[in-house]
Order: structure tokens, then C-alpha cells, then sequence
């Protein structure tokens, strides 16, 4: 195994947990408010001051989507050989 490829496959996960939380949030978050419609309302709306489940759809899914993206572009950075390619990952 390469020292590279770890810090790869972590950052893999990250950025598949990231996208697989990205899309059951606002499916679940929509679920648990009722008259909620994807197509004519903000996926904010969702985590606003007020909404019922406000705070388990910013808690358990808008922060955790955040970090697992920042963890991902630190780790894909490491793994990245270049400094030019750390640096576009980091941007």
C-alpha cells in the first residue's frame, strides 16, 4: 500500500458520506415537515429559525455535510502530490 492511498480512500469516504447525507437531509428534513415542496421552496427553509425539526436538519445534517467536505479537501490535499494541486484542492 502507497502512504498516499490511506489518506485517498478516507477522503473518498468523506466525500461520498458528504454527498450521501447531502441528499437524505432534505429528503427526511421534507418529510418531517409537512406541506413542504421541493420544487417551489428553499432547501433553507428547512433549518430555519422557527421550522419544526429546525434543529435536528441543521445539527444532524447541514453541519455534518459541512465538516465532512472541509475533511475531505484537507485529506485529498495531503494525498494530492504538486503543490499546485494542494493549493487548487485548499481553495
Amino acid at each position: 500500500m502507497h502512504a498516499r492511498e490511506k489518506p485517498a480512500k478516507f477522503a473518498s469516504a468523506c466525500a461520498l458520506a458528504a454527498a450521501s447525507l447531502a441528499l437524505a437531509v432534505p429528503l427526511l428534513g421534507a418529510a418531517a415537515r409537512p406541506g413542504y415542496d421541493h420544487c417551489s421552496q428553499f432547501i433553507s427553509e428547512l433549518g430555519e429559525r422557527g421550522a419544526p425539526n429546525a434543529s435536528w436538519v441543521n445539527l444532524a445534517g447541514f453541519l455534518p455535510i459541512g465538516v465532512l467536505v472541509v475533511l475531505f479537501a484537507v485529506v485529498a490535499a495531503i494525498a494530492t502530490e504538486g503543490w499546485r494541486a494542494r493549493v487548487g484542492l485548499l481553495l
